[in-house]
């Protein structure tokens, strides 16, 4: 990104609450969130300024289509990281488990999976998401996806527990 011009960072100023709002918006948290999106922010203030055929969309249109793509780069990279599952993820799922009418069976092939490196952050966090209950509906504007795709990646997790259930136990 090249050096931003007075007019710009005035611009760029002018309409920083975008920020906060779309990462408001999508229930992302500020201190994780802000600087994964905030070069995506200052660079949509520089190509709609630069570039007249963007003018034909709001600044709102361009800067949150950067802002999104932000971040589901941000987490494609953080699932190939496939970071190790957090102590806190197990002990906050397995609570939510005791709380459900499954047998110890389906609750440690539920836990297994979590423990392997077989299933991306996302995933896990989409299990995590469901079994508190939350609707496809609010997952996919946390995850900041179509139903569509959230659906497709439960049918993906579905298939994987299937596959877990015919391994024996």
């Amino acid at each position: 990104m090249k050096r931003m011009s007075e007019q710009e960072q005035e611009f760029a100023a002018e309409h920083h609450t975008l920020v906060y709002r779309f990462l408001h918006y999508y229930h992302l948290p500020v201190e994780e969130y802000y600087d994964v999106v905030i070069m995506r922010y200052l660079n949509a203030v520089q190509r709609y300024l630069n570039r007249l055929e963007l003018r034909q969309y709001s600044f709102t249109t361009i800067a949150w289509q950067g802002m999104k793509s932000a971040v589901w780069n941000y987490r494609k990279r953080e699932s190939r990281n496939k970071p190790a599952v957090s102590l806190d993820l197990i002990v906050e799922v397995v609570q939510e488990l005791s709380e459900l009418p499954i047998d110890r069976a389906e609750e440690k092939m539920i836990i297994d999976r979590l423990l392997s490196d077989e299933w991306s952050f996302s995933q896990k966090q989409l299990l995590k998401r469901r079994i508190q209950g939350y609707s496809n509906t609010e997952t996919a504007e946390w995850f900041g996806v179509s139903d569509g795709n959230l659906s497709a990646c439960w049918q993906r997790i579905l298939c994987l527990l299937r596959e877990t259930q015919d391994d024996p136990l």
